[in-house]
């Protein structure tokens, strides 16, 4: 709870590393901790860092296809070795060992992301392409996985967006 109370008011003193040590072990060994809140290491902020791992995400993003029987993005060749679930967890782990401000950073730019790629596909056709939802569908994992808030992310992407999204994602093909 002091961490939480650390994170909002820098102020406030960081709980000493023996007591966290000691506490989480207890914690581990009862089965009482989220390994994806977990905090490994205590880093410094860089707005470049939310870059970076947006980056990241689109440059990997036209490997994955999302298969509706089993709900999630794979690969869209075996040979790339990537799934989906694991590449969303990893990069929630990540942006846990950084304030909560960079990983609103990484979302405002994923957004802003898939806004432009689609208003630039309903310009040349009525329909989300491909592509965009792919992202949109990583987009709904990394908030289910990172336990976001709905309401953050619709601050920074119209919600008729999210809802033709699902409607889409519903529709048989």
């Amino acid at each position: 709870m002091e961490i939480k109370a650390h994170e909002i008011d820098q102020e406030r003193s960081y709980p000493s590393a023996e007591l966290l040590s000691e506490l989480n072990k207890y914690l581990e060994a009862a089965g009482i901790y989220n390994p994806l809140d977990k905090i490994y290491v205590i880093t410094k902020n860089s707005t470049l860092f939310a870059q970076f791992l947006f980056l990241l995400v689109i440059a990997h993003l036209p490997k994955f296809q999302f298969i509706k029987n089993l709900a999630t993005l794979v690969a869209k060749k075996q040979s790339d070795q990537i799934d989906g679930a694991p590449f969303v967890a990893g990069i929630v782990t990540i942006l846990r060992q950084f304030h909560p401000k960079i990983t609103d950073l990484f979302l405002q730019y994923l957004c802003q992301y898939i806004v432009s790629f689609i208003e630039a596909g309903i310009k040349s056709k009525p329909e989300f392409n491909t592509d965009s939802l792919i992202a949109v569908h990583f987009l709904e994992s990394f908030i289910q996985t990172a336990n976001i808030p709905r309401g953050s992310v619709t601050k920074h992407i119209p919600t008729f967006i999210l809802s033709q999204y699902e409607y889409l994602s519903s529709k048989p093909s």
